[in-house]
């Protein structure tokens, strides 16, 4: 094939490519051969098509049809060459579009096109020369780009014709510069500035264009650039004088009239290009008002200018790429929202908006503070840089070019992110619409305005007016201003002319979606606006959404589509904000919940405009945080509601968090919501729900303590709640109670806070007896309570009739109170430990009875009637508890007044109680029990009385206001009348009940007795403390003091206060505690009295030592709910029992002995706390069990065998005391002999250290001098680190280095001169002990930290394993000892009796740390700095008080380890002896173990109280008393002696410790194992 034939299958391949042999898309069969009528068709159908590119590819394709069908072979074409070209003429006469294109431009341009496009065209000639030459009205068109343009002329007329355009476009006639005809341009410029000068310049428009047109025609001026310069001129005089150029314009010749002016538009897109930027907004403004007058096109100009559109989008795309940024700032890094609060220094939205487009943002956040004319600079750059197109379509929208701008916005809707002035023209122009609407439905007609007040002037000493002008200032602004005299306005106030106004709320909703959809949520650029369609939108849902529930959906969706969004935009605007909420507020709040969670986790997110304003908001969320504080509060708090009440779901979220991690914060945002908007309320609300709903738990690990979050939310709410009455807070009371149903932890909380903080109710736990008595007596003695224990109820009374209302209103008082006591009933039956549920259940408890105390002072009783259901609802359905439904209504029947036959006594009377025998107990008897109160049967006149005093001595003050005297004086008078108004009712209840006692009391038998004690006084006792004390007194309001003691004692012979402790709650077991505390005191009282015979006398020592017992025992328990609520016990009852000094004594022991081993620290603070008091009242007051009842004859017998003994001890400590100080005195004359014997002298101080005799007395002496550091600058970690290399020396035995590490020189000494001299190794292992923890101790500042006290046994451990070299000088010394004359032998000074106690000497204690909880038993005076003064033997004191804390600790621990007899001894010998032992320091070395040159243990006579057997007992009066009484005869006696005082009672009953060891309190023997009965009648087997 050659190539000639391959290029011509090319050519036809690509021909079918571009024109397919197919049938025709436009000229179809139906058209080729049909009707010329019917091409009508093609012309309408090209009349629909608006765009001109659709048109264009219409004609072309068209075009190449009917070619390719009349160059066809075979055409079948029925229409003429004649007609086609009548068809293709009338093609050119359509209207063209918006961009006004000609059409025969159009049509000529297309025609050539597809001409060209066919190859047949050029085998075709004839046929195309024939239809161009029969259509005229391309010829135009054809001449300029057709080659047919030579077939259609001669030579003649080509020739011609090109003359003619030489003449017309190579030739000037006119001239067109300045520089050409500088007088001719001169003239005419100034005569545009004469014209906008004159005044009458309206009325001489043809006399100016007429000299306009003879100065052109004169000079010969180009009519285009004499436009220019009109125009020119025209631009600056356009705010005053735009009428005249209209009207000039449209009289002038300078521009065509038939249609639009293409030079006019090709001369303002000119002068708008390159215009400067001090003239480019005014010469805007003249084109928008061109546009406006139709003499421009607004679309074709807009195209026409710069920048291009793929420019413009560039732009666009970097100032949204700068916005992310701006908008990601503080998410990117999570650390910038966590860091300390910084002040950002961010510029404005708008400000960010107006910078350079495409123009990156700068990367540096803390960049230095600009100077003010920096500033101004760069704000001129901005507004320099802006796009001209963005300059035009701001002037369209100002001066109302409504339909060229909101096309323009609508194709580039993007375009309002460089300028943020064009959101805020469109909503200008949306506010002129819905103007009538506004006006109709919100501002209803009103008369006329009258004028403003005239100005008073003085003319002449004369009053005049004159009225008061304004001068109004025309401005380029759109916005009016006002300032002073002088008003600015928009110049061109024709703006709205053609604009059309709605009449309807559906025109409304019309206008909305075609105008809010091209700015988006810029809406919010107008506060105006959204003020004016929230007010529209109220008018209308309040006027139809009751019959029309449609209606208020539509406003639902509308508010969700564009009203709501625009929120985050508004600024700091709270006044608009609050206005989108006032329609949002007739919304459900399901619905505006919605709307809250879609802005949060979705607008805010997703839309780039929002999520800037949202981050924005949170960052000066943390400034403004950051800077409030107590002393800023009322600066900071105003801007803290303003930026929250504008934006409250970018900004309250961050709040609450913060608030669930700090504290302070809370009180502080608290003060702030007072500020704030029902806006911010409402979303607050929200954003609580949101937080508290999140799955986290409630509760610590422990399960006991609320988790922080909880806690503090909690507070918050309370708080919020408390302190701003706007707050509505109903969400939250549903949710507290829906929460109740689950059981969740967090319901709780938040309602405890709500009872204490809104509604001021203190619960009654740790209130002492008389605020509790003062709070069951008349209503002004009730108040003054509340003050006392700091309740406030009183003073809240508003908040909590809020609240009572907010759970009235759901119907919710009963299901919260049988939700609390099901909730209750539920934590015994977990599997908790038991500390978890008795905290569980006091919390639970306590909130009950709060809320019960909220309701009923509250409601009014037909309230409380009706929304709190009846005794029996509560009992036989709900099987709540007698107690708690008495508690509910006994108050409400209490005020009506009747004594008996109340609707109460009826209620118990008729219903069947469950659980309740009362064919045990008098079914009266529980009634009254239960239907009276504290208030009905009690009252302490004194209390009354007592405040009257208070008030006559306020009365009495000098500087008292009348009104404050008449407010004390009511007081006053109200607090007689209330205490006559209760005397009264206690007298008549008296007289009513007093008859019913001698009935009650018939039946005493122990069944009655112990179902009243079940049914009535045990479960009203553990009730409350106002029910504990209301037991005690109508238990002795009418009973007689032997029925009473009977009481007592089937209540201590049944041996439940045991279990009943152990299965209380701690709050239980003080209420219990409160009950005995009141009923021993009476009892006590009456013994005083003397009004207790003896026998009854003898009977409450046996409920004494009965209740001894069983207190002891539950203390020896090792679980924590024994030993805890035993303590809490007897807090309470410690007051007034035990009595008798012996039981205090074995109480105190008991005590002391759980703190050895006891490591839990809530039960050790408050055992010291209770041991303090206990020995602070044995110092106080010490009873004898001789004063409390009469003895006899075993008791008095073995009282005397006791001072006998207490004698014979007495003398024996003397006895060694004398011998100490013959020894002493021997041991000094041995050492004067001996310096006298080496020529020293004595009295020289420079020769003292010369003495090398290692005295013992100087040792001992030494280490009781207090040797602690003055200054303790030590951390612990520097003491840990000494005491482990201390350690390591003590096991590696190496003394010299622990000496070092010991940096106090008097204790260094000490172990060094132990070094030195001979002492038996535990004493000297002892020593060094005593010493270093004396050193340590003296560095720390808590001497109790578990890891000090851990390296304190690592230090004891190892001096255990210390060993010392026996200097050979000592035996000297204890060989002259022994040499000495010793007493004969005797039961004082057996030398098995020292051998012995050598032998079981315990170690030689340090002086015990005094917690602040204890009270030190020592009567002697504390040592002062001059001591110094003392001699040998006064300093020994020291020691002694050393020793006796030992003895006391270590004499309990031997008895353990005695068995048989020697525990029985132990347990008999009299301990108050112990105190004439408290001068011993501890016995004396005794040499090597069995030597019999052992000596005498010494003892120095110190201060002894005068009743000497309440001291405790030495370790020499143990060791003494163990070996005189191991003979069978003494042992023999001793059970005897011990029987006589036990009763008459079976084997099995519990042993009376107390009354066996009569006058003597024993200490107790607390077992590790089951309490056994031993056949030698030891009362604990080990």
């Amino acid at each position: 094939m050659s190539l000639i034939d391959r290029l011509n299958k090319i050519a036809k391949q690509q021909q079918q490519i571009l024109l397919p042999a197919s049938k025709g898309t436009i000229l179809t069969g139906e058209y080729i051969t049909g009707d010329e009528k019917q091409w009508d068709n093609l012309i309408d159908d090209l009349k629909r098509i608006e765009d001109d590119s659709d048109r264009e590819q219409w004609l072309r394709t068209f075009f190449i049809e009917l070619f390719q069908i009349l160059f066809a072979a075979t055409s079948t074409l029925t229409l003429s060459i004649k007609t086609i070209a009548l068809f293709i003429n009338d093609l050119t006469k359509i209207l063209p579009t918006r961009s006004h294109l000609s059409m025969s431009s159009m049509v000529g341009k297309s025609f050539i096109a597809a001409m060209s496009c066919v190859p047949e065209a050029a085998t075709h000639e004839d046929m195309l020369i024939e239809l161009v030459t029969k259509t005229t009205r391309i010829h135009s068109e054809v001449f300029k780009f057709s080659w047919l343009s030579s077939k259609l002329t001669n030579r003649a007329q080509t020739q011609l014709l090109r003359h003619l355009l030489k003449k017309s476009k190579y030739e000037i006639t006119k001239f067109n510069l300045l520089a050409e005809s500088s007088v001719g341009f001169s003239e005419l410029v100034m005569l545009y500035l004469t014209a906008y000068n004159d005044e009458n310049k309206m009325q001489k428009v043809k006399w100016y264009i007429q000299e306009a047109n003879f100065i052109c025609g004169k000079y010969a001026l180009d009519s285009a650039r004499c436009l220019d310069i009109f125009l020119s001129v025209s631009s600056t005089y356009i705010v005053n004088h735009y009428k005249f150029l209209i009207e000039y314009l449209n009289q002038s010749s300078l521009i065509s009239h038939n249609g639009l002016d293409i030079t006019l538009s090709q001369i303002v897109c000119f002068n708008l290009d390159k215009c400067d930027k001090d003239s480019v907004a005014t010469y805007a403004d003249m084109c928008a008002i061109m546009i406006k007058a139709k003499l421009l096109d607004g679309q074709l100009l807009y195209h026409n200018i710069q920048p291009t559109i793929d420019a413009l989008q560039k732009m666009i795309s970097d100032e949204e790429d700068m916005l992310e940024r701006e908008s990601m700032k503080g998410i990117d890094n999570p650390l910038a929202m966590a860091a300390a609060l910084t002040t950002d220094e961010d510029d404005d939205f708008g400000d960010r908006r107006n910078r350079k487009p495409g123009k990156p943002a700068n990367n540096e956040d803390n960049t230095d503070t600009v100077t003010k004319d920096t500033g101004i600079v760069e704000d001129m750059e901005r507004s320099s840089s802006i796009p001209r197109k963005i300059v035009l379509l701001k002037s369209l929208l100002s001066h109302g070019c409504v339909e060229d701008a909101f096309l323009i916005v609508n194709r580039y809707p993007k375009c309002v992110l460089l300028d943020n002035e064009i959101p805020t023209l469109v909503t200008r122009i949306f506010e002129y619409i819905i103007r009538d609407i506004y006006s109709s439905t919100v501002l209803q007609p009103s008369k006329e305005l009258a004028a403003p007040q005239k100005l008073m002037t003085e003319n002449e000493q004369s009053l005049s007016t004159k009225p008061r002008l304004i001068t109004e200032n025309l401005s380029h602004n759109v916005d009016t201003t006002l300032s002073l005299n002088s008003k600015n306005i928009f110049y061109f106030q024709e703006w709205c002319d053609g604009i059309e106004q709605i009449s309807n709320i559906d025109e409304l909703f019309e206008k909305s979606h075609l105008l809010f959809s091209l700015i988006g949520f810029e809406i919010a650029k107008s506060g105006s606006l959204l003020c004016q369609i929230c007010r529209i939108a109220i008018h209308d849902i309040e006027k139809y959404s009751v019959d029309d529930t449609s209606k208020l959906d539509e406003w639902v969706n509308y508010f969700r589509k564009f009203i709501f969004p625009a929120v985050p935009l508004l600024g700091i605007n709270p006044t608009a904000s609050n206005q989108i909420y006032c329609v949002m507020k007739l919304f459900p709040f399901e619905k505006r919940y919605i709307m809250y969670n879609e802005m949060i986790t979705k607008l805010s997110q997703d839309i780039l405009p929002l999520r800037m304003a949202s981050n924005k908001a949170e960052r000066d969320l943390r400034s403004i945080l950051k800077a409030l504080s107590i002393d800023t509060i009322s600066k900071e708090a105003r801007k803290l509601s303003n930026l929250v009440s504008s934006n409250p779901l970018a900004t309250l979220i961050p709040v609450v968090k913060q608030i669930e991690n700090y504290d302070k914060v809370s009180d502080l945002v608290v003060h702030s919501t007072r500020y704030y908007n029902d806006f911010a309320y409402d979303v607050l609300q929200y954003v609580l729900l949101l937080r508290l709903t999140q799955s986290r738990s409630a509760l610590q690990e422990d399960g006991i303590n609320e988790s922080m979050w909880a806690q503090r939310l909690s507070i918050f709410i309370a708080g919020l709640s408390s302190e701003c009455p706007e707050m509505d807070i109903s969400n939250i009371i549903v949710f507290v109670i829906k929460k109740l149903h689950e059981g969740n932890a967090i319901a709780t909380s938040i309602l405890k806070q709500l009872l204490s903080k809104v509604a001021g109710i203190r619960d009654l736990n740790e209130v002492n007896n008389n605020s509790i008595i003062m709070l069951n007596s008349g209503e002004p003695l009730r108040q003054e309570a509340r003050k006392l224990i700091f309740d406030f109820r009183d003073s809240h009374k508003e908040r909590s009739s809020k609240l009572v209302s907010l759970f009235q209103k759901e119907h919710s008082i009963t299901e919260i109170i049988i939700l609390l006591y099901n909730l209750k009933l539920k934590t015994n039956i977990t599997t908790d430990h038991y500390k978890i549920l008795s905290t569980r259940s006091d919390d639970l408890n306590t909130l009950l009875w709060s809320f019960i105390e909220l309701i009923k002072f509250c409601l009014s009783d037909e309230n409380f009637a009706s929304n709190v259901s009846s005794f029996e609802s509560l009992h036989d359905i709900h099987h709540i508890s007698v107690s708690w439904i008495c508690h509910i209504w006994r108050d409400v029947y209490d005020k009506k007044g009747q004594i008996n036959n109340t609707d109460l006594e009826g209620l118990l009377t008729n219903v069947n109680i469950s659980h309740t025998e009362f064919h045990k107990i008098e079914r009266s008897l529980f009634v009254k029990f239960w239907r009276f109160s504290l208030y009905d049967i009690y009252m302490d006149e004194s209390l009354y009385y007592s405040e009257i005093e208070k008030m006559e001595r306020k009365l009495t003050a000098q500087d008292l206001s009348t009104r404050k005297k008449k407010s004390l004086q009511q007081k006053k008078e109200s607090l007689l009348s209330s205490l006559e108004v209760q005397k009264e009712r206690i007298k008549n209840i008296h007289e009513y009940l007093h008859p019913l006692y001698g009935k009650w009391t018939e039946n005493s038998d122990k069944d009655s007795l112990m179902s009243f004690l079940q049914y009535c006084i045990i479960p009203r006792a553990i009730f409350s403390p106002s029910d504990a004390i209301f037991t005690t007194h109508f238990i002795f309001y009418g009973f007689e003091v032997e029925y009473i003691l009977k009481l007592l004692s089937s209540f201590m012979e049944s041996n439940i206060l045991n279990t009943l402790l152990f299965s209380a709650t701690i709050s239980e077991a003080g209420n219990l505690g409160i009950f005995f505390e009141t009923f021993l005191l009476t009892l006590e009282e009456k013994r005083k009295a003397n009004i207790l015979s003896a026998i009854q006398k003898r009977d409450l020592y046996d409920c004494h030592t009965s209740m001894m017992d069983q207190i002891v025992d539950l203390l020896q328990e090792k679980n924590y709910m024994s030993i805890r609520n035993g303590i809490e016990f007897m807090k309470h009852v410690s007051n007034v029992f035990p009595v008798i000094d012996e039981q205090v004594g074995l109480l105190i022991s008991a005590l002391e002995y759980n703190l050895t081993s006891e490591e839990r620290e809530d039960i050790k603070l408050p055992t010291n706390a209770l041991i303090g008091h206990l020995k602070a009242r044995l110092r106080k007051e010490q009873l004898p069990l001789n004063k409390f009842c009469e003895l006899n004859e075993e008791e008095m017998k073995l009282k005397e065998e006791q001072d006998s003994e207490k004698a014979e001890i007495d003398n024996y400590l003397r006895a060694l005391e004398n011998e100490k100080k013959e020894a002493n005195i021997r041991r000094k004359l041995e050492t004067n002999k001996k310096k006298r014997e080496a020529g020293i002298d004595s009295s020289n101080p420079d020769n003292q250290d010369i003495n090398t005799e290692n005295d013992l007395d100087d040792i001992y002496r030494e280490e009781t001098r207090d040797s602690r550091p003055r200054e303790v600058n030590w951390p612990l970690g520097k003491v840990f680190r000494s005491m482990s290399e201390t350690i390591y020396h003590l096991k590696m035995n190496n003394i010299k280095d622990v000496i070092n590490t010991i940096k106090d020189e008097k204790l260094s000494s000490t172990i060094t001169r132990c070094m030195e001299s001979a002492m038996p190794e535990d004493e000297f292992r002892d020593t060094v002990y005593n010493t270093i923890k004396d050193f340590y101790k003296s560095l720390i500042r808590y001497e109790n930290n578990p890891d000090f006290v851990d390296r304190l046994t690592e230090v004891r451990e190892a001096c255990n394993l210390l060993s010392q070299k026996q200097p050979e000088t000592i035996a000297d010394m204890y060989a002259e000892d022994s040499e000495r004359t010793t007493p004969s032998a005797s039961r004082y000074n057996n030398t098995g009796l020292v051998a012995k106690s050598s032998v079981l000497r315990p170690n030689v204690a340090s002086k015990p740390s005094r917690d602040s909880y204890t009270t030190n038993r020592n009567d002697t005076k504390p040592t002062g700095r001059d001591d110094a003064r003392f001699n040998r033997s006064g300093d020994r004191y020291k020691k002694i008080e050393k020793a006796h804390s030992n003895s006391k600790q270590n004499v309990y621990q031997n008895r353990q380890h005695s068995t048989g007899p020697e525990r029985q001894q132990s347990y008999n010998r009299n301990s108050n002896t112990e105190s004439s032992s408290r001068g011993v320091k501890r016995e004396l070395p005794t040499g090597p173990e069995g030597s019999s040159t052992n000596k005498k243990p010494r003892n120095d006579t110190g201060n002894f109280k005068k009743n000497a057997r309440y001291a405790p007992k030495s370790q020499e009066e143990q060791f003494y008393q163990k070996d005189s009484r191991n003979s069978s005869s003494n042992n023999n006696e001793r059970m005897r002696y011990k029987g006589s005082f036990n009763k008459t009672k079976s084997n099995n009953s519990s042993t009376n410790v107390t009354k066996r060891f009569g006058n003597t309190p024993p200490k107790p023997h607390l077992p590790q194992g089951p309490r056994n009965q031993s056949s030698a009648g030891s009362r604990y087997q080990k």
